[in-house]
C-alpha cells in the first residue's frame, strides 16, 4: 500500500495536497488507532490569500508544547501559490521547479544550498502525463501512453513493464520485458478481499506524510473496490 503511495508523481502528490488542504475541507488533525494525533498547521490569510498547508507534526511531538518549535515537514510556496520548499524534521530540504504551465519541473537536494543539487528533471506530453524522469546518477524512468491516455509502458534502465486493459477501461494485466505476468485478471475473490483489508488498515506507525496520503488512497480506493464489486455483480 505505501509503495503504492510513494509510487505516484510529484504533480499528482503536490495535486492532491493543494486539493486536499485548500478546496477540500480543512483537517486539522488524523488520529491514528493508538489515538494519538497528528497535527496540520495552516498559513491562514498569508501569501496568496488562501489556506495552505505549512507544517505537518507526526504523533511522536505533536503533544509537546510549544508545538510550533517541535521537529516538523514544513512547507514554504512561492509568490504563484506553488510549493517551493519541502523541509523534514531532520532538516532536508527538497526544493522545486516549475515549467510555465506549473508543471514540476526539477527537484533538487536544496539541504545546503539554493537551488542546490539537481536530482530529478520531469518531462511531460502535451496531455500534462509525465513520459520522463532523468536522475543526475544516469538512471531514468520512461513511461508511454495509448491514445486514450491509458498507461501503456512504464520502464527503466533496469526493466519495462507493459499494460493490458480490458475494453471499458480497467486493467487487465501486466507483464514485463520477459514476458511475465505481474498482475492476473482482478476476480470478485480479489475486489472483496481488498474491500474487506480497507476497512482494517492500521496506521499507528505511518508517518505524518502517509497517513495524509492513505486517507486520500483509502477512500479512492474503496470507491473503485466497489464500482468493481458492482460490474461483477457479486
Amino acid at each position: 500500500m505505501i509503495r503504492a503511495i510513494k509510487s505516484i508523481g510529484t504533480n499528482a502528490l503536490i495535486l492532491f495536497l493543494w486539493l486536499l488542504f485548500t478546496v477540500c475541507p480543512v483537517v486539522a488533525k488524523i488520529t491514528d488507532a493508538k489515538l494519538n494525533d497528528t497535527v496540520f498547521r495552516y498559513s491562514g490569510s498569508e501569501g496568496n490569500g488562501i489556506d495552505q498547508l505549512v507544517g505537518v507534526y507526526d504523533a511522536n511531538v505533536a503533544k509537546n508544547t510549544p508545538l510550533d518549535s517541535q521537529p516538523h515537514t514544513a512547507y514554504l510556496y512561492g509568490k504563484l501559490g506553488r510549493l517551493d520548499t519541502e523541509t523534514d524534521p531532520i532538516g532536508k530540504r527538497i526544493h522545486y521547479t516549475y515549467y510555465d504551465n506549473g508543471m514540476v519541473k526539477e527537484k533538487y537536494d536544496a539541504t545546503n544550498s539554493t537551488p542546490g543539487t539537481l536530482l530529478v528533471t520531469y518531462t511531460y506530453n502535451n496531455r500534462g502525463q509525465i513520459t520522463d524522469k532523468t536522475f543526475t546518477d544516469g538512471t531514468y524512468e520512461h513511461y508511454t501512453y495509448t491514445a486514450n491516455g491509458q498507461l501503456e509502458t512504464a520502464g527503466n534502465q533496469n526493466i519495462s513493464y507493459t499494460y493490458a486493459y480490458y475494453n471499458d477501461g480497467r486493467l487487465q494485466s501486466v507483464t514485463d520485458t520477459t514476458n511475465k505476468a505481474i498482475k492476473k485478471p482482478l476476480t470478485a475473490e480479489d475486489v472483496t478481499l481488498w474491500a474487506e483489508k480497507l476497512d482494517t488498515i492500521i496506521i499507528a506507525d505511518m508517518t505524518a506524510e502517509q497517513k495524509t496520503a492513505m486517507c486520500h488512497e483509502v477512500e479512492k480506493l474503496r470507491s473503485v473496490a466497489y464500482k468493481k464489486l458492482k460490474l461483477l455483480k457479486v
